[in-house]
């Protein structure tokens, strides 16, 4: 929901939910607006009071100040099991640059493959956004464990801290992360871009996951899909939610029974539909 206030824009937005199934969840969003400064927050994965656990996934939350020519980024990100001491390796650098990996230590695992899909995911948002310089720390973490962190950054652009989990098998872990990036990219590129509204869409951010998959991975597995509506007393949980349902159920009936695929005809579709979303205002 958004709303527009003369003379101020600022974007607040309530908490919503990833369930099990995983649902990736965003209110979105009431617009009051500052001269010279722009305020927008996206939410992923955030845990709403009525839902007793959070999901393997985990929980991203991002607000973003702009002003300036400057960005400034508060990354909220968390997941929830065992409690144990956290500590992280020290950050890998990836050949695209914009994006580094941390891994906790005790995981004994190589960057490569996620700077890969990481960097081909953001590649695919940058290029519909006409935003370059969104930067992306990964903190990959073992799967259902206590952390929770908050992480400011400033720079010429968006700077997300993201929290990935190491899932079941490594292509769900891969398909995880591609899907977070590309989500994440569109809302704050879009931002960047200055098309605040379209930034805010939770139903076409669902869209670019899943295209972040196809690019990154070159498939999407219906168990990578977004999950279902779920009842709340919180209107941006069930929108969001709800807009999850929607992409979940559209994409269902275009496998039609078959592997959906970067070359399939589905594939295609999903990537023309994204590929046809770009700001109203972009930066180049």
């Amino acid at each position: 929901m958004t709303k527009h206030v003369r003379t101020m824009a600022l974007a607040l937005v309530d908490s919503g939910a990833r369930l099990q199934r995983r649902f990736r969840a965003c209110g979105w969003m009431r617009l009051l607006t500052f001269p010279c400064l722009l305020i927008g927050s996206f939410c992923t994965q955030a845990v709403a009071a009525n839902v007793p656990r959070m999901s393997v996934e985990g929980m991203n939350k991002h607000s973003v100040i702009t002003g300036i020519g400057l960005f400034l980024t508060r990354s909220q990100v968390a997941t929830q099991g065992a409690v144990q001491p956290m500590h992280f390796q020290r950050r890998s650098v990836c050949s695209d640059r914009r994006i580094k990996v941390a891994f906790a230590k005790g995981l004994e695992r190589t960057p490569e493959q996620i700077c890969r899909v990481a960097s081909e995911a953001l590649a695919f948002v940058s290029a519909q956004s006409h935003v370059q310089n969104i930067a992306i720390t990964l903190l990959v973490v073992p799967s259902r464990v206590d952390y929770q962190a908050t992480f400011y950054r400033m720079g010429r652009g968006p700077k997300l801290v993201l929290i990935a989990p190491v899932l079941q098998t490594e292509e769900a872990t891969l398909a995880n992360i591609a899907d977070l990036v590309a989500h994440e990219g569109f809302h704050v590129g879009m931002f960047a871009a200055g098309d605040v509204s379209l930034a805010g869409n939770e139903y076409v951010a669902y869209h670019y996951g899943l295209c972040g998959q196809l690019v990154a991975l070159g498939h999407v597995e219906p168990s990578a899909l977004p999950g279902f509506g779920v009842a709340s007393d919180d209107p941006h949980l069930v929108d969001s939610s709800q807009s999850a349902e929607r992409v979940r159920d559209e994409v269902l009936g275009a496998f039609g029974g078959l592997p959906m695929t970067r070359e399939s005809a589905a594939g295609q579709a999903l990537l023309a539909q994204c590929r046809a979303i770009a700001p109203a205002s972009p930066k180049q």
